[in-house]
């Protein structure tokens, strides 16, 4: 009943007919909403409340009128994220597929990485966000030579497999990767690496082999070289 009455006090959720099920102190939510944000905070409410030891969160979202195609998606995101205050200095890379929203690129804070995945989350069409963007460190001067060092071996251990060879140069503090990979989760991960061993805002200039024609690989450059 508690949580009940938190719904139908949250703007965010008072549109929407949601069923709770309690056992033990373990909410189960079921029902459907419009977006994503409205999924995410029905379970932040039940988790709030005195109570409460768990939330199994089972709502599904559903658009009221024909969804969006991946691509379609995929360019909202893009176009929300170039336009809003926060992010928009950041080259973020969008995928979707299936309604699923892949992030990547680097960030300078935690603050613009989790808006970075609220403002996809507010989307049409969007049922979910996968963030894999990376948050720059306040850079600490380390020379050119450490930061090879430290990257090459970093790399060697992320990328064993030889059809997937990534190279480093690093040049005043700036790591300029390149090479090719099959995923774009391998293209981030070369980027926390180069991150992680002290690199100062890295080049990414790996060409990525396989992609929906929804993704960045169909969608002009993705060379990530920070404005």
């Amino acid at each position: 009943a508690a949580v009940q009455r938190v719904f139908k006090h949250d703007p965010r959720l008072v549109s929407f007919d949601l069923e709770v099920h309690v056992d033990h102190g373990v909410i189960t939510l079921t029902g459907e909403v419009s977006h994503l944000t409205a999924q995410q905070a029905a379970e932040h409410d039940a988790r709030q409340t005195i109570g409460v030891r768990r939330v199994k969160n089972h709502l599904r979202t559903r658009w009221p009128d024909k969804p969006p195609t991946d691509q379609q998606i995929a360019d909202f995101t893009r176009q929300a994220l170039a336009r809003d205050p926060y992010v928009e200095k950041h080259n973020i890379i969008v995928d979707s597929e299936n309604a699923h929203v892949s992030l990547y690129g680097d960030v300078d804070t935690e603050f613009e990485k989790e808006h970075a995945v609220w403002t996809a989350s507010c989307q049409k069409g969007v049922v979910h966000v996968n963030d894999y963007l990376a948050v720059r460190k306040n850079w600490v001067p380390k020379s050119d030579a450490a930061i090879q060092a430290d990257l090459n071996d970093k790399l060697a251990y992320a990328f064993v497999d030889p059809d997937n060879q990534v190279t480093a140069k690093v040049v005043d503090g700036v790591a300029i990767l390149q090479g090719t990979v099959d995923t774009w989760l391998m293209w981030q991960t070369a980027m926390d690496q180069a991150i992680a061993a002290g690199a100062r805002r890295p080049h990414n200039l790996i060409e990525v082999r396989y992609g929906l024609p929804s993704g960045p690989h169909y969608y002009g450059p993705h060379n990530y070289v920070p404005r």
